[in-house]
């Protein structure tokens, strides 16, 4: 969803790009990977993938070239988990390697892929930026989704809706016979129903941009899509403006002298859960110029407190990062619990939430396209933390609670 709103002109040039190539030569090879088609004669000496991706930040993807396939492996496919996926992407036209060695327990996919379901809206925005929401035919549930091409799919019936992991519809699946779906694992298969969709004869490919610690890790994963539509070179182009106006945000907001705490989420039930000192929500904090107040808790998962041990460490915060939906107004959020008054972000009336674009449904877009702009999601959070650099920034994603 790359729009004016959220400065799409950021990778304008990067789309203007992107071109449709015709098959190759066997005699000269091509001079970019071949985003549609297949190879016509196939040339055992020549190097099919002349666009290779290097991944620089992300910790949870690799891969490795060889003249007609790639070898994609997913390092870490769900949490804590040390079991490694293989993923070895064969040029359509072809043949497939021996799957021997450590290869013996790899999935083959025959790339360029033309039908894909996805099963989670972080893959949407990639695809957009890739120009390849042409190859969807399905997503989980067409309430979450905000990416204006593929509502656009959706408003013309070229999509259908198959259920999420366990409860995707496997007869629906079958009758689409998409070339893949991609989705998340959990390490919880009454939950993910990977072995049940590929039981079922669907090739699965697990997606992990969730557990990338840091904001460029996970916008990186638009490389790992890539993979598979043979958009190497364009995506390159399209993390690079990412990544270049993230650093330059990021020096100018640890540049500052102050350092605004900041404190984030509700209770729920009795327990407030806070993000780890290591994680991405603490990473996102650091480089936007702030202070985290848990940033002595070094784990990348989180803490379980009491709203009294939160109110002990971070009272003070300045800044408080709700990300509630029940969190309407302040005078709603002080019915729920008079103490939250007591936090000084609360007194301030600096308290946000990250709900500024949801669709009819109640799909939000913080959940969608701020895993792919990092920039802009790193923008908003300079903005509330530091209005006083005045970068010109309208929020995206993030909008100040109203106090009744």
């Amino acid at each position: 969803m790359l729009t004016p709103r959220i400065g799409g002109a950021v990778l304008l040039a990067a789309l203007v790009a992107l071109v449709t190539l015709p098959a190759c030569s066997s005699t000269s090879g091509p001079s970019a990977n071949l985003a549609t088609g297949c190879v016509k004669h196939y040339d055992a000496a020549t190097d099919y993938f002349p666009d290779k991706a290097v991944v620089g930040e992300s910790v949870g993807f690799s891969v490795t070239y060889h003249r007609n396939y790639k070898v994609v492996t997913n390092t870490q496919p769900s949490t804590g988990s040390r079991a490694r996926l293989t993923y070895v992407l064969v040029q359509c036209g072809t043949p497939k390697p021996a799957l021997t060695g450590a290869l013996r327990n790899a999935r083959v996919v025959t790339i360029p892929v033309h039908r894909v379901v996805t099963m989670s809206t972080t893959y949407l925005p990639m695809l957009d930026a890739l120009g390849a929401t042409s190859v969807l035919a399905g997503v989980d549930n067409f309430d979450y989704v905000n990416t204006a091409s593929v509502r656009s799919l959706i408003a013309a019936h070229k999509l259908r809706a198959v259920g999420n992991g366990a409860q995707a519809n496997l007869e629906l699946l079958a009758s689409i016979a998409p070339d893949l779906v991609m989705t998340q694992s959990t390490g919880d298969e009454s939950t993910d129903g990977i072995d049940r969709m590929q039981k079922a004869g669907t090739n699965v490919v697990v997606n992990s941009d969730w557990l990338e610690q840091a904001p460029l890790g996970r916008a990186e994963w638009v490389k790992f899509i890539s993979l598979f539509v043979n958009k190497e070179g364009l995506a390159a182009r399209v993390f690079e403006g990412i990544a270049t106006r993230y650093r330059a945000l990021a020096r100018r907001a640890t540049a500052t002298r102050s350092r605004p705490g900041v404190i984030m989420n509700v209770p729920f039930q009795g327990t407030w859960f806070v993000p780890g000192g290591n994680s991405f929500s603490a990473r996102l904090i650091r480089d936007a110029g702030g202070a985290y107040p848990f940033s002595y808790d070094h784990s990348t998962g989180g803490l379980s407190l009491d709203l009294e041990a939160v109110f002990s460490k971070a009272g003070n915060a300045d800044v408080w990062l709700a990300d509630d939906p029940t969190f309407a107004s302040l005078a709603a959020a002080r019915k729920v619990d008079s103490r939250f008054a007591d936090f000084a972000a609360f007194k301030s009336g600096n308290v946000w939430n990250n709900d500024k674009i949801v669709n009819k449904a109640g799909g939000n877009d913080f959940f969608e396209t701020a895993a792919l702009r990092a920039d802009e999601l790193l923008a908003d959070l300079i903005e509330v933390l530091h209005p006083e650099l005045e970068h010109g920034h309208v929020t995206v994603w993030f909008r100040k609670i109203p106090p009744g």
